[in-house]
């Protein structure tokens, strides 16, 4: 008698006739595969060699940093910044720090000149770089001007971030360099020359803000997060400049005491304000853990306070994005330290920061024991984009903006009663 077949077995032999119906095709797929995977894997292979081919930042330190400050009290979250007006749009290009004189207000461009700002025209004062300008690439040869004073004969001293510290007659054009980038002091050339300010005995004080990355590649040097500024003197008696202090994270805006005892310093990589003192030559904390990253600072006459341009702002549970990557070296040093190219970093210039809760128009007051006042602000970017310096002048606050195309202007008592208790 016939045996019965098993459902087992009948599994089995539909699984042998569809897999010898359907082999051919099977082996097609699979070998096509295998190819398809090896390409993707070999472009893949590519992209991430080509990339670690790139060159990246030379060293990357962990940085500790505290706690962004809540926004409370003086500190509170506010739009003060958001009423004003615009000056010169379209005009100027990245104007960095400024002199009003007047009627007339002197400040910087990315097309490397002072220029002078009188009744609604703009005139060309002075230039150090020359060629073409417009681009990170053109910047070395271009230049580009950042910090900028007025001296008591009426002359503008100037730091061109390239090429050095300068002095210019505005009447007559006349310009006379006071030290060459090129010139080393203790055996090292000036990289990234930034902000200055000048002593009543002359003597002009100047930040070196990076021993290794000049300006067009500035965000690399804030990536290495590495305590190599420099603070230098000029003297003006001598005519030699020397280095007063060092071991700063991006030394950047420069600001004489009120009580003419000491030189502030800003850190931009440490949100905070040091001071070199006169007398001791030694270093000291005057404000820490501010509202966001600084660039410039400048003691007002009007109010008795300093003012602080700032971009990135930062509070508890919003940390900027050096508070992120502080205590990262690797990623930065890996990742970040090949993507930020010149380029990547002009592209970043030209970007709209409106309505960026990472960069926003954001300034800050203290008073002359470093104490903060306010924090002053224009979260959608209405008036204030981006802050870089701030002064005032007959009850109006003006702000400029290295990414900005004019400079700011807004009532001072506007701001107070918007942020009065």
């Amino acid at each position: 008698m016939s045996s019965i077949p098993t459902e087992k077995g009948d599994s089995k032999d539909k699984i042998q006739i569809l897999w010898t119906k359907y082999k051919p095709v099977a082996i097609f797929l699979a070998k096509s595969s295998l190819k398809y995977v090896k390409r993707v894997g070999a472009t893949v292979a590519f992209i991430v060699f080509a990339f670690l081919s790139l060159p990246t930042i030379k060293d990357a330190k962990v940085l500790e940093l505290p706690e962004p400050p809540e926004m409370s009290g003086p500190l509170a979250p506010n739009t003060a910044l958001s009423v004003g007006e615009r000056l010169y749009e379209g005009v100027l290009h990245g104007p960095e720090s400024f002199i009003i004189d007047g009627d007339h207000i002197y400040t910087t461009g990315t097309n490397g000149h002072v220029v002078d700002l009188y009744n609604g025209t703009i005139r060309n004062v002075a230039r150090v770089g020359t060629g073409a300008c417009g681009g990170p690439f053109e910047e070395p040869t271009c230049g580009r001007i950042l910090g900028m004073r007025m001296d008591k004969e009426g002359r503008i001293v100037f730091i061109d971030t390239y090429f050095g510290l300068y002095r210019v007659n505005i009447r007559t054009g006349e310009m006379e360099t006071l030290y060459s980038s090129s010139t080393p002091i203790n055996g090292q050339k000036a990289t990234l020359l930034n902000d200055l300010d000048i002593a009543d005995d002359g003597k002009i004080y100047f930040t070196d803000s990076h021993d290794m990355y000049p300006r067009n590649q500035f965000i690399r040097a804030l990536l290495e997060m590495r305590p190599c500024g420099r603070l230098l003197m000029y003297d003006p008696d001598t005519k030699k400049t020397k280095v007063v202090a060092d071991g700063f994270l991006f030394p950047n805006g420069v600001q004489i005491t009120k009580d003419k005892t000491g030189v502030l310093v800003a850190e931009t990589l440490a949100f905070r304000v040091k001071r070199y003192d006169l007398k001791t030559k030694t270093v000291s904390m005057f404000a820490e853990n501010l509202p966001g990253t600084i660039d410039n600072i400048r003691y007002s006459k009007e109010t008795g306070t300093y003012w602080l341009g700032m971009s990135s702002p930062r509070s508890k549970g919003k940390p900027a994005p050096i508070d992120k990557m502080a205590r990262n070296p690797s990623g930065r040093k890996t990742f970040m330290g090949r993507l930020m190219t010149p380029d990547i970093v002009n592209l970043m210039g030209h970007l709209d920061p409106k309505g960026s809760e990472f960069i926003y128009g954001i300034i800050s007051e203290l008073d002359e024991n470093g104490e903060i006042v306010g924090a002053y602000r224009d979260p959608e970017g209405d008036v204030v984009e981006v802050g870089s310096e701030v002064q005032i002048k007959d009850g109006y606050i003006y702000i400029s903006s290295v990414f900005s195309n004019f400079l700011a202007k807004v009532n001072l008592k506007t701001l107070r009663a918007a942020t009065a208790a």
